[in-house]
């Protein structure tokens, strides 16, 4: 049975390649009768281990890797990814990146301006919400306002808007910023005029901005998500949507809330969404939306909490190919465990979480996420402060394959993704796959010298659609193994890091 190769990580492939060598190393020493192979089992595992130690030390292990950013300033940056850039907005400025991360130059015209969102406006323009801070006799104050580029984020330009002035005198705050249907949606407060709070809408990129009807929320509004026709908008200690682009708006029903202890507020910090479902990063905790933000459900029943406290603070939450990434920042002296952490499947209502904080410091203060040209990025609040960077392919797993003729295209599409967790494994490997229809599989473990391990090894009935299937590996010694998968005459092959 001919395995057929995988597009995916560097990673992936040697995996490949240091099972096709195996298996045919085995063989060569069962078959042939010459001296080079027959003479010792000694000579057998020493010429083993020197091909396996020549493989293995050209794999880059999987784990997140620092990217050096120049001057990144006094606060960790937050991370933004549009028209192929990937920017990094300092306390000093915003900086951008060609080249996923490696090289970084100035913007020109966000000098001293530390920038709060950008993304890519209807007439396919960058827009950008920027804050300036002012000194003022007894302090400063912030102005937040509206920036423009038309060369994908090299230099930007301030837009003249009509939004409620402060001059220079009082903050004026644009919390956030969003595109629904075809309009661009600004949630705005201004310290001294509550009565401008609120939602405003544009028509025409940002020049002039009307309030929509009905939305001088009682709490200041501040996130924003567009999903389908709704509109959706958070205030503390409540969500809102809107049908209508924002005429009538309705409160949001939050199942099963615990405000955070010491009387603090329920604060929604992002939202993530993932086809028709949407995620929210909150003050206590992380919830899920079905129905357009009508109501929430709590999806981080098995997150790390706070010890003797039933509580998370989920900082930040972002959604990429079917899975949702979530930050957890509890309080370092009460935390069980805190840093970026991994859901499996975006459809299931409560699923496990893993850790996948492999080459980070210990216990890292992760504030923002970002995905961008096949990589995770995450900005980290430490001292100095760090950009980090992963790749998405070491975490979701290969999701296309490489076909050499029509029938091979054909069966290769049976799976359309197939990914095994956590990595590395202590008790339980927990594979993940999606099928285009119902099919019966083999799977089968491997240990490093290709010997089938019977016992883990099974012929299962695997329905359409995605399926979760645990492996108990408690049993296994610490070393690297062999996860495959055969459907139709074909096999994908991952490798497997059993660590206790």
């Amino acid at each position: 049975m001919e395995q057929q190769p995988c597009e995916g990580s560097v990673e992936d492939n040697r995996s490949t390649q240091i099972f096709r060598i195996t298996h045919f190393f085995i063989e060569t020493m069962r078959t042939t009768q010459s001296r080079y192979f027959m003479r010792t089992t000694q000579v057998h595992c020493a010429l083993f281990s020197v091909i396996i130690s020549l493989l293995f030390s050209s794999v880059t292990v999987a784990q997140w890797r620092e990217i050096q950013v120049p001057e990144p300033g006094r606060f960790a940056g937050e991370l933004f990814s549009a028209n192929t850039r990937l920017f990094y907005a300092g306390s000093q400025g915003l900086l951008l990146s060609r080249n996923a991360g490696l090289n970084w130059s100035p913007a020109s015209g966000m000098e001293m301006i530390t920038v709060k969102k950008i993304l890519v406006s209807p007439n396919g323009e960058l827009l950008a919400v920027g804050t300036r801070r002012i000194s003022i006799s007894n302090g400063f104050v912030t102005i937040d306002e509206l920036y423009q580029s038309i060369d994908s984020g090299n230099v930007w330009r301030r837009i003249e808007d009509n939004l409620p002035q402060t001059g220079d005198t009082a903050s004026r705050s644009i919390e956030d910023v969003a595109i629904h249907q075809g309009k661009l949606i600004v949630s705005f407060e201004s310290s001294i005029n509550p009565a401008s709070r609120g939602v405003y809408r544009s028509d025409n990129n940002g020049r002039t901005w009307s309030k929509t009807h009905q939305s001088t929320f009682l709490n200041p509004p501040q996130k924003l998500v567009s999903i389908d026709s709704v509109l959706v908008c958070s205030s503390i200690n409540e969500i809102w949507f809107s049908k209508n682009i924002g005429e009538t708006w309705s409160q949001s029903a939050i199942a099963d809330i615990r405000f955070p202890e010491g009387g603090a507020a329920f604060v929604v910090k992002s939202f993530a969404k993932q086809g028709t479902v949407i995620f929210a990063a909150t003050s206590d905790g992380l919830f899920r939306s079905e129905n357009g933000g009508e109501s929430w459900q709590r999806a981080d029943n098995r997150l790390p909490r706070q010890r003797n406290v039933d509580t998370r603070d989920v900082e930040t939450c972002l959604a990429v190919q079917g899975r949702v990434f979530a930050v957890v920042n509890n309080n370092n002296s009460l935390s069980q465990h805190q840093g970026v952490m991994f859901m499996g499947n975006t459809n299931t209502p409560n699923p496990e979480w893993v850790d996948i904080n492999d080459g980070m410091p210990a216990n890292p203060v992760v504030l923002y996420l970002a995905s961008h040209e096949g990589f995770l990025y995450a900005s980290v609040q430490q001292s100095p402060r760090r950009l980090w960077r992963r790749s998405l392919s070491e975490l979701i797993g290969t999701t296309s394959v490489r076909n050499n003729s029509p029938s091979e295209a054909s069966q290769n599409a049976l799976i359309s993704s197939f990914s095994v967790f956590p990595m590395p494994a202590a008790e339980e490997l927990r594979i993940e796959m999606h099928l285009k229809k119902a099919s019966i599989l083999t799977l089968m473990l491997f240990d490093i010298k290709g010997r089938t391990i019977e016992s883990l090894s099974s012929t299962l009935s695997v329905p359409q659609g995605t399926s979760l299937v645990a492996v108990p590996i408690s049993n296994l010694s610490n070393g690297i193994y062999f996860c495959a998968i055969e459907a139709e005459g074909n096999r994908i092959v991952r490798s497997i890091v059993v660590s206790k």
